[in-house]
C-alpha cells in the first residue's frame, strides 16, 4: 500500500463519524435539489431489473421466513401490550370518513359483497352439525355485544379452530369459540394458535 493510501485509511477511520456526517448531508442536498432526476433514474432502473429483484426478494424471503414471522411476533406483542395496534386509534378518528368510504364501496360492489356474504353462510352452514346449541352460540355473540358495549371498542366472536384453516378446519359450535377484542382477532386472522 502507498504512503499516500495508508494516510488516507487513516484520516478515514479517525475521522469516520464526521465524513459520514458529512456525506449524509450532502446526499440529502443532492437529492432535494435532484430529486426529479434521481426517482426516474431509480425507476429506470427498478424496470429494467424487476426479474432480478423479484428472484432477490423470492429468495430473501424463503431464507428469512422464521425471521420475519418472529419480528412480526414481536411488533404485535409489543403493540397489543400498549393497548393498540394502531387501527382502534385510526379509526376513532376517522369515523364518519371511513363509513362514507365504506357505504361507496358497498354501493359500487353490491353483488361481491351479496357473494362473500352468502359465500360465507353456507360455510357457516356446512360447519354447523345437528348437535350445536344455538341458545349457546347466541350467548357468545351477546357477549361480544356487551363486551364491545362496555369497553367501547370491537370485540369479536373468534373461533378458537378456524372454519377455513389451511391444515385444520373448526366447526361453528359453542365450545370451539372466544371472544377476543377486534384487533387481535384481525390479527389471528385464520391461524389455528395452539
Amino acid at each position: 500500500m502507498s504512503t499516500r493510501k495508508a494516510y488516507n485509511a487513516a484520516y478515514y477511520i479517525k475521522h469516520k463519524v464526521k465524513l459520514d456526517a458529512r456525506s449524509v448531508v450532502r446526499g440529502a442536498a443532492y437529492y432535494i435539489k435532484h430529486k426529479a432526476k434521481v426517482n426516474a433514474k431509480h425507476a429506470a432502473y427498478a424496470d429494467t431489473h424487476k426479474a432480478e429483484k423479484a428472484a432477490r426478494d423470492a429468495a430473501y424471503a424463503a431464507t428469512h421466513k422464521a425471521e420475519k414471522a418472529a419480528r412480526g411476533a414481536v411488533y404485535y406483542a409489543a403493540r397489543r401490550a400498549a393497548g393498540t395496534t394502531g387501527h382502534e386509534a385510526y379509526r376513532a378518528a376517522n369515523k364518519a370518513q371511513i363509513s362514507t368510504r365504506a357505504a361507496a364501496y358497498d354501493a359500487a360492489h353490491k353483488s361481491e359483497k351479496a357473494a362473500r356474504c352468502r359465500a360465507y353462510q353456507a360455510r357457516k352452514l356446512q360447519r354447523t352439525p345437528a348437535w350445536a346449541d344455538p341458545a349457546k352460540i347466541a350467548e357468545w355473540y351477546e357477549g361480544a355485544a356487551f363486551a364491545t358495549e362496555f369497553f367501547g371498542k370491537p370485540y369479536h366472536v373468534d373461533h378458537v379452530i378456524p372454519m377455513q384453516g389451511k391444515r385444520v378446519s373448526g366447526l361453528h359450535v359453542e365450545n370451539n369459540m372466544q371472544i377476543l377484542s377486534g384487533a387481535d382477532n384481525c390479527a389471528k386472522g385464520i391461524k389455528h394458535v395452539y
